[in-house]
């Protein structure tokens, strides 16, 4: 947080996260600080200095029993501990856009171009 008071930049985008899915389910807590306490922190001083927060977050804060494609009004309801750290951290945020995702892409470390 006095990092980006420092800075005063005009946007943060946050797009870190506990994404270790499966081992969340044995750290929920580690998963809840990083992706609920983050952003509740990220999201409060991005209020406090004027920045615009755009936050990434995922596909797992839904049950994934729709039909149909999920849109920005339809309800969350993550089953996993992962799912539930993501949508605490949608929770907790002041003010900003939401990114939903199912992957995000790099050419590095564990990721959908890596894994697929």
């Amino acid at each position: 947080m006095a990092a980006v008071r420092k800075t005063a930049p005009a946007v943060i985008i946050n797009a870190a996260a506990y994404n270790a899915v499966d081992r969340a389910e044995d750290e929920p807590e580690k998963a809840m600080q990083v992706n609920a306490n983050g952003v509740r922190n990220l999201s409060q001083v991005a209020q406090e200095t004027g920045a615009r927060f755009i936050h990434i977050s995922t596909d797992y804060v839904f049950d994934g029993r729709n039909t149909r494609p999920y849109t920005p009004a339809d309800s969350t309801n993550p089953q996993t501990a992962y799912g539930r750290s993501k949508q605490a951290g949608e929770a907790a945020m002041q003010a900003g856009v939401i990114v939903r995702t199912s992957w995000l892409y790099s050419p590095y470390d564990k990721n959908f171009l890596t894994t697929m």
